[in-house]
């Protein structure tokens, strides 16, 4: 799946337009990465740190951004997406790590389980594993674990059935805001800490994203190597 010049022009110029608009600046860095089961962006760079609308408090500056990606840009850009590959956005998955001020935001297309299906790469089982290994450690082991190369230095995994009954009552009773900060605290830690990667893995990883879609009981994660 390929996209023309003029195309990625377009998006590119929409993404600079609509950080503008919610951050008061363009990301540094856009990035763009086109796969068989959706499309992946990377805002180096997002915010302004002497901005005095950002909380000085980490939950609350990951909220502010997470917020203004959800409701304001990613609506806007799943459209401009849906147009240009004539495909219907099915998820989107948001994240932002203070460390190096990037956020990740991935547009699944509606065929992504079928793209999927068809992945395969040297120790895609091995590394399957090791994920369900450690998602049963956090909570429970996932349905299902799928993954692809986005590009060749970051791999997308997504996790299916993962919630927990005491998770799944949570999302109903209090703030779906509140579950997703505690769940990407631990979560984060131990895939950046106590995750053993395959041989084939020849890089140290660099970064991880992270996010949920609660109500389909699925998460998306970015895992970022060097």
């Amino acid at each position: 799946m390929e996209t023309t010049i003029f195309e990625d022009q377009i998006l590119f110029q929409k993404s600079r337009l609509l950080c503008q608009s919610q951050f008061g600046r363009q990301p540094y860095i856009i990035e763009m990465s086109v796969h068989s089961a959706g499309i992946s962006l990377m805002f180096s760079g997002l915010i302004d740190f002497e901005d005095q609308r950002i909380p000085d408090d980490i939950d609350k500056q990951y909220l502010h951004v997470f917020i203004l990606l959800e409701q304001f840009i990613s609506p806007i850009l799943s459209k401009r997406i849906a147009k240009i590959f004539h495909k219907d956005i099915d998820h989107v998955f948001i994240d932002w790590q203070k460390r190096n001020n990037t956020a990740h935001l991935t547009f699944l297309f509606k065929d992504w389980q079928m793209a999927l299906s068809y992945e395969r790469y040297e120790g895609r089982e091995q590394l399957h594993n090791e994920i369900s290994r450690l998602t049963n450690k956090i909570e429970k082991r996932p349905f299902t674990v799928q993954s692809l190369w986005i590009n060749p230095t970051r791999l997308l995994v997504i996790r299916t059935g993962l919630l927990i009954y005491l998770e799944k009552k949570s999302r109903l009773s209090r703030s779906l805001q509140s579950l997703r900060i505690s769940k990407r605290k631990v979560e984060l830690e131990y895939f950046k800490q106590k995750i053993t990667y395959p041989q084939f893995v020849q890089q140290s990883l660099q970064s991880a994203y992270l996010d949920w879609t609660f109500d389909c009981n699925m998460s998306v994660l970015i895992l970022q190597f060097n």
